[in-house]
């Protein structure tokens, strides 16, 4: 684990000092918008999830190699409707959707109550 540690490390710290992740446009590049539908926060995630966020990744880093200038928003969308939905359906005490909370995302119980109020 130590050794994963360092490598994490290494490439983070290499990363920092070419300043991959800091957007610096320059005009008159061809421009590439990539956009990923990003999943709602009402379930765990799961391979599907890295299979597309893995590929429109690829893609937008490919682009950049190519010369573009890419703006690729990242997010995970943790409001809306599914999480109101998902907020009653704890209210109810439906234990189809609690029972996974607690045991494959490790939500601890006191924080499940939590959750009847998303707002």
């Amino acid at each position: 684990m130590e050794f994963l540690k360092q490598v994490e490390e290494k490439w983070q710290k290499a990363w920092e000092q070419a300043k991959i992740f800091e957007a610096d446009p320059e005009k008159g590049k061809p421009k590439c918008f990539v956009t990923f539908p990003y999943p709602y926060m009402n379930g765990p995630l799961h391979m599907g999830h890295a299979f597309t966020a893995t590929r429109i990744d690829v893609y937008a880093r490919f682009k950049r190699m190519q010369g573009f200038n890419v703006l690729f928003p990242w997010a995970w969308h943790w409001t809306g409707e599914t999480i109101a939905g998902a907020s009653e359906r704890i209210k109810q005490g439906d234990q189809s959707f609690i029972k996974p909370l607690l045991e494959i995302d490790g939500v601890p119980e006191e924080e499940i109550k939590k959750f009847v109020d998303p707002f």
